[in-house]
């Protein structure tokens, strides 16, 4: 019985040890080599009561890098950095659904299709007409004028390339429209006005099912011009119309997938039968990913822009360039979102999150 009543008693000690907080405050100087600008929403002073805190990693892995996957040994973060002057915004989107991407043989009011798995790229030998595709992309998220930098359409062919279709060469319009609306039928389809020129494409021949040859030429020049539109705004959709000469190539279409679609998605690179629109373009740092941690990730100036904080280190530590008195070079400066992304740990961001970011000389 004693020995039962001397455990509750050494456990409630404890217990008060980790939750009860003491009665006095306590100041901590902020550390030289550290900027915190994020205290939780419970402090309102500089000083905090100091608490016991215990952490029990039970899985091992709080040491781990906090943006990306455990390193291994080598100890580098394997993910790319998407915070720092190169970054390149990419936008990866597929139809809707299967009204986005439509065709028909202009003449023929009768051959418009919005439900078929194929789509037919080019010159239809059997009507000894040209064929006319229709591809919407819709909520492309890039910000009006911004400049592009690739821009290309995968797609994934159905069938193998004929013999009589072996040389085909297929042109590729832009819809001359800021924000182009789901394709409604075959008078819709043929009126809409296209961006010249167009882009000649001549594909070499497609296997069924092997993504290889089904990748346009660069589309960059008719994706900067849709940018470019002063009625351009991120969200808007494009449209893209194919014509052809000589031969065609067979591609599976949206209702091709085998799983109902109720939104765009993002899919891997030539994953899935859906065609997809690929676009990499120039981004700001305002539009970069700031990572969180015990670096400064950049202050918002007047303009409401946000500009990058460096640091430079020296003697062991890393001081904020725009320090009073401090001079960093062009070739010793760190950017702190940067610092942030490569030495942040899992149990680093918890901390923050429990104490407030506070540490102690």
């Amino acid at each position: 019985m004693k020995t039962k009543k001397r455990f509750y008693n050494i456990f409630f000690l404890l217990l008060s040890l980790v939750i009860l907080p003491s009665s006095g405050e306590a100041a901590f100087t902020e550390p030289e080599m550290i900027d915190y600008t994020n205290y939780p929403l419970f402090v309102t002073t500089a000083t905090v009561k100091p608490n016991i805190t215990i952490v029990l990693d039970n899985g091992q892995n709080m040491s781990e890098n906090a943006y990306g996957t455990f390193p291994g040994d080598d100890l580098i973060v394997p993910e790319s950095y998407h915070g720092g002057d190169s970054y390149m915004g990419i936008r990866r989107v597929i139809p809707l659904n299967g009204s986005n991407d439509v065709e028909t043989i202009s003449a023929k009011p009768l051959t418009y299709s919005a439900t078929g798995n194929t789509l037919n790229l080019g010159y239809n030998q059997n009507q000894i007409m040209t064929n006319l595709v229709g591809i919407r992309f819709d909520n492309i998220e890039i910000p009006q004028g911004r400049t592009i930098s690739k821009a290309w359409i995968e797609f994934m062919p159905a069938e193998d390339t004929a013999i009589a279709d072996t040389i085909a060469e297929i042109f590729i319009y832009g819809q001359d429209a800021d924000d182009p609306g789901t394709f409604t039928g075959h008078s819709d389809l043929t009126s809409r006005n296209k961006i010249d020129p167009p882009i000649s494409w001549k594909p070499g021949a497609w296997e069924a099912n092997n993504p290889n040859n089904a990748t346009t030429n660069d589309l960059t020049e008719i994706v900067q011009k849709l940018v470019n539109r002063s009625g351009w705004a991120s969200g808007n959709a494009m449209a893209f119309l194919f014509t052809g000469l000589d031969g065609k190539r067979i591609a599976h279409s949206w209702d091709s997938e085998g799983f109902s679609i109720t939104e765009n998605k993002s899919i891997p690179l030539q994953g899935g039968y859906a065609p997809v629109l690929h676009i990499e373009f120039e981004t700001t740092v305002a539009d970069r990913t700031r990572y969180y941690g015990i670096f400064s990730k950049g202050d918002w100036n007047d303009a409401d822009v946000v500009e990058p904080v460096y640091y430079k280190y020296e003697s062991s530590e890393f001081i904020r360039c725009d320090k009073s008195g401090v001079s960093c070079n062009a070739d010793e400066k760190w950017q702190g979102n940067f610092l942030n992304w490569l030495t942040m740990r899992k149990i680093d961001i918890g901390m923050m999150a429990l104490m407030g970011g506070f540490g102690s000389s």
